[in-house]
């Protein structure tokens, strides 16, 4: 059940507006940090360009935190979607407002559950993106495991994505669409869309 809660909740921040459409979701503004002294506390920062940082802890708080730089104050967004057994890794550029990094979560219990999924900023519009890229789970009955595991496999594109997406389930379950579709996708308007597959014909056009 806590698994299944998990997905759902990941899922609807997906932010779908259609079946190949995800919509960027508005960063809350959470602090407002006016001082040296105060950022200085912050130890460990990486580095997005001359005006945006991100980090991990802020304020005795744990998740991962987008400043931005407005004259001499920084702006503070809190990117809230984290539970506990996390990992932040793999900084990337689509372009230069478009940062990505990836997010990676362990469950246990009566079983394994593993699960991983990008997350991508908009730093003009101060917004972001989180899509689903692995999902693991291992589970037991009767002393017996059961294995179902799927991974989209992200390769960075100017102002999008390509993904890959290999699934290991039952062909008659629907485990495979926890994670993110094969396919190219492109960012226009705060909206990542999936780009119409063009099929070749077999007869060679002259």
């Amino acid at each position: 059940m806590k698994y299944v809660l998990f997905i759902s909740a990941l899922l609807f921040a997906w932010g779908a507006v259609g079946q190949n459409n995800y919509r960027f979701q508005l960063l809350p503004v959470t602090d407002t940090v006016r001082t040296a002294a105060a950022l200085n506390k912050i130890e460990f920062k990486t580095k997005i360009n001359a005006s945006f940082f991100l980090t991990e802890a802020y304020d005795e708080k744990e998740g991962l935190f987008l400043f931005e730089q407005k004259g001499k104050d920084w702006i503070v967004y809190d990117y809230n979607e984290f539970v506990s057994n996390y990992s932040v890794s793999g900084l990337r550029y689509l372009d230069a407002d478009h940062p990505a990094v990836t997010v990676t979560v362990s469950r246990s219990g009566m079983g394994t559950n593993l699960y991983s999924w990008i997350v991508i900023f908009d730093l003009a519009k101060k917004t972001y993106l989180s899509l689903m890229t692995g999902s693991y789970n291992e589970a037991y009955e009767n002393s017996t495991a059961t294995i179902e595991q799927c991974e989209s496999k992200i390769s960075i594109r100017s102002h999008g994505i390509s993904v890959r997406r290999t699934c290991d389930a039952p062909p008659t379950n629907a485990y495979c669409k926890n994670c993110l579709s094969s396919g190219e996708y492109t960012i226009k308007s705060n909206v990542l869309t999936k780009l119409p597959t063009i099929r070749k014909s077999a007869k060679a056009q002259d």
